[in-house]
């Protein structure tokens, strides 16, 4: 079965004319004949009651018509994108992260790609910790906006933009809204813990020890570090998450946490050779978001 085929036989199938069918598909009668009952053959059951006054169809024929017709749709659409991808100049960026922290920091990246590259086509996925490391090796992703893990991805550089410090987040009513700083000992009540697949592995660590510090009827485990803000935010408790530099939740504390280590901040990626558009996107996240953005993270500890 063929294009071919299937045009002619859904003119044939608009006209009821074969004289008539041949002339819209610009070919001659003949070959409309040949091309319906070379279909009829392949399908195994005839399409048209032919005579020498009328042609109609038959109840097969009838039934394949949509079958047909969306066959052909689908060619014409495939061809018609790989004709499109000729003409665009777009330049397709794969870039990845795990949470809409992280989406955030990518959209301003973004905005100053587009500046300097207006051809870019970003292709961003949001997908949890295990998966997008899978994207990075195949080349899905070019590039993977995330903190240091303890297991380098493999065949991809590091490259660190900024560290950020470990906060407990609680709302102004809660006990520990009172201090200034925590430590890991302080952090005692009703807490928020991520789900080990949807945390980073030094997050959960954190998590993990809060669990085994606090009792279990004062624990609250949530979906992503989005759900845990949302249940600090109803009063449920606090939690523990690194400090992006996004702008605060109002209502919440953010209470620095002293004997924690700042987390490390950065990009996985590919080679830069040979792709410009990656070697762009990394020169804007590192004046974006490298060590003055760690400069102003500071500044905004101590106001």
């Amino acid at each position: 079965m063929n294009t071919v085929q299937l045009e002619c036989f859904l003119a044939v199938a608009e006209y009821l004319n074969f004289s008539k069918a041949a002339e819209s598909v610009n070919i001659t009668q003949p070959a409309v004949s040949h091309q319906i009952s070379s279909l009829e053959d392949e399908l195994g059951v005839k399409l048209f009651v032919r005579t020498s006054k009328s042609v109609s169809l038959t109840p097969e024929g009838s039934q394949f018509i949509n079958d047909a017709d969306s066959i052909m749709k689908i060619a014409m659409s495939a061809k018609h994108r790989m004709l499109s991808r000729k003409d665009d100049n777009r330049v397709r960026l794969g870039i990845g992260c795990h949470s809409a922290y992280e989406l955030m920091l990518v959209q301003n990246i973004l905005c100053g790609l587009r500046e300097i590259s207006p051809e870019v086509y970003p292709d961003v996925r949001v997908i949890p910790f295990k998966s997008i490391d899978n994207l990075l090796a195949d080349d899905t992703i070019q590039v993977m906006v995330s903190f240091r893990s303890e297991n380098e991805k493999s065949g991809a550089a590091y490259r660190e933009l900024c560290k950020f410090p470990m906060v407990c987040v609680c709302r102004e009513d809660n006990p520990l809204a009172q201090y200034e700083s925590l430590t890991m000992s302080q952090l005692k009540g009703k807490v928020i813990l991520n789900e080990r697949v949807k945390s980073h592995e030094s997050v959960h660590h954190i998590h993990s020890m809060l669990a085994s510090a606090n009792e279990e009827q004062d624990l609250y485990f949530a979906d992503s570090a989005e759900c845990c803000l949302t249940l600090v935010k109803a009063g449920f408790g606090f939690t523990v998450e690194p400090l992006f530099p996004v702008e605060r939740i109002s209502g919440l504390k953010y209470i620095p946490i002293t004997d924690t280590e700042p987390l490390s901040f950065g990009m996985y990626h590919r080679s830069l050779m040979n792709d410009p558009m990656l070697k762009s996107f990394v020169e804007v996240a590192v004046s974006m978001y490298g060590r003055k953005a760690e400069k102003r993270l500071k500044n905004r500890k101590h106001k």
